[in-house]
């Protein structure tokens, strides 16, 4: 997403390319301003992805070949490409943060700050939640995940490579290994863990790799691309179109669907800029534009998408929603010309230097909020009662530890006694806080907890959501924790008139009430458990 083909020699330059790029940030931009419309465009990331992976692994194939790689250029390129808009974009977004956002908010926004400078932002929304949760959209700084991706590729593919090359490896065989077992971990942990899939690198690094074994068959062969172009080109954007509008927010992504934006960018590019597709469409000046400020424009787009959605309390109005894009839009077109040509095609001395302090200081910043130093305008006791009243649900909480059983994590407090499970949703996650404190308060008196909760996972079989597709193997697992002998007691809790709608359990013919209302509570009277519904 960063890389920009203008970065490479003159002569490998291909607007066609720009012109992808312009198809990747229109449907990102498009989903994020109005999801029902392109309800599958965040597949655009996944096209940035490809790119990269060519682009970088073409230059450094380059380098390598004419003996002129350098690590120290090689960075000093990225450092120069990608610091200079984002930390405008992060500086913008700090600013508004201290003049809107409130206490619990500004201290989330430090700490995305700090983990979009350190291009960890990946690891640090997957400890929080799901891109596609409800949540998200108050998230000024979700869409640097991305970002994170990318950079922690290009901290270890450039080594690989040159250890490679050097040891006189194949180098087309290096890439499908990794593409192959970064490809498995993909499909392995979409469906059990959808949150894991979408943010771990080891699970994304094979998007990248498809344009990096695109970019050693190239480097190896000289084709005649406009012979045999243009159906490549045509099946690529097909499958394209396709990904961007059968796709949703409920597919198992990225899974084996993320294979469609995939091949069909690399498609695409292996197509030529002479095929009719490259030539015609992608080309053609305003997609060359576009391409050409998509990095900007991704990373300004979704800042203001977030906080006129914070402001608003709520989805803003399409008016609304459309000025952010346009405003995204100019400020993208200011950054590149003012901002980016200056540092990126007239390096100066120290310029790197320079830019690196800067990050620093703004990962300071971000710290500095994140753990409340640095507070915003709106700070006051009245609106401090009001946040620690909205966040005091939040789970899990400090005090209870992590633990696997029969291949799934729930949260449990240690004691000797019977414990008490409590078996639910998010509804029954809110009481969390609460038990913390106490057991904080009595604890020779209370009996230790287990925790079996997943949002969106209710303590009925069958019973699950797409965003969820590891819902009935949670069920079985808390099931068998529930007969354990060292449970004395079950305590249910969830949104219960969520899942008594039927249609929600059409393709299982089952309402989930039925599960209480004849054998569950019976099975567990049978086994000695207390059972409670909260």
């Amino acid at each position: 997403m960063s890389n920009s083909s203008e970065e490479a020699p003159s002569f490998f330059y291909r607007r066609d390319i720009d012109g992808l790029r312009a198809v990747a940030i229109l449907s990102v931009v498009s989903f994020h301003a109005f999801p029902n419309w392109v309800q599958g465009g965040y597949i655009g990331v996944d096209i940035f992805f490809v790119i990269s992976g060519f682009l970088i692994t073409s230059i450094i194939l380059k380098g390598l070949r004419k003996g002129e790689f350098s690590f120290l250029e090689f960075y000093s390129r990225r450092v120069r490409r990608i610091f200079p808009a984002m930390i405008t974009v992060l500086v913008v977004s700090y600013v508004l943060g201290w003049f809107v956002l409130l206490a619990n908010e500004y201290q989330q926004l430090g700490k995305h700050i700090a983990g979009g400078t350190s291009f960890v932002s990946n690891f640090v929304l997957w400890s929080e939640s799901g891109y596609f949760d409800d949540e998200a959209e108050t998230k000024p700084l979700l869409h640097l995940w991305s970002l994170g991706i990318e950079e922690q590729f290009y901290l270890i593919w450039p080594l690989l490579i040159y250890v490679g090359w050097r040891f006189r490896c194949n180098v087309f065989v290096i890439v499908l290994s990794v593409w192959a077992i970064s490809f498995v971990i993909n499909i392995s942990i979409t469906y059990p863990y959808p949150i894991a899939a979408f943010y771990s690198p080891f699970s994304r690094f094979w998007e990248l790799l498809i344009g990096s074994m695109l970019a050693v068959l190239s480097s190896k062969q000289s084709t005649d691309v406009v012979r045999s172009g243009n159906w490549e080109s045509c099946l690529g954007l097909f499958m394209i179109a396709i990904a961007i509008f059968v796709l949703d927010q409920n597919s198992a992504f990225p899974g084996w669907w993320a294979l469609l934006p995939t091949f069909g960018a690399a498609l695409i590019i292996a197509g030529g800029s002479d095929s009719w597709v490259n030539r015609l469409f992608l080309a053609n000046p305003i997609m060359v534009g576009i391409g050409i400020v998509s990095y900007p424009l991704y990373l300004w787009h979704w800042p203001l998408l977030s906080l006129a959605h914070i402001v608003e309390g709520g989805i803003p109005d399409r008016a609304i929603r459309l000025q952010a894009i346009l405003l995204s839009g100019a400020l993208a077109w200011l950054t590149y010309q003012y901002l980016e040509k200056n540092v990126r095609f007239r390096p100066q001395k120290y310029v790197v230097g320079l830019l690196l302090i800067i990050g620093f200081g703004i990962f300071v910043l971000g710290i500095g909020s994140w753990q409340e130093v640095i507070k915003p305008r709106q700070h006051d006791k009245g609106l401090e009662k009001i946040v620690t009243a909205v966040g005091d649900w939040d789970f899990p909480p400090k005090s209870f530890e992590l633990f696997k059983f029969e291949n799934q994590y729930f949260y449990r407090t240690r004691g000797t006694q019977q414990a008490v499970l409590f078996w639910g949703d998010s509804y029954m996650e809110q009481y969390g806080p609460r038990i913390e404190e106490l057991l904080s308060n009595n604890a020779r008196e209370i009996k230790p907890v287990i925790f079996a909760t997943t949002g969106g996972c209710p303590p009925i079989p069958h019973v699950y959501e797409n965003k969820h597709p590891d819902c009935q193997l949670r069920f079985n697992a808390a099931k068998k924790l529930a007969f354990r002998p060292d449970v004395e007691t079950v305590v249910f809790g969830a949104n219960w008139w969520l899942y008594f709608v039927k249609h929600l359990n059409a393709k299982q013919n089952t309402l989930g009430g039925y599960y209480f209302q004849n054998d569950g509570p019976k099975e567990f009277f049978k086994g000695g458990q207390g059972v409670e519904l909260a």
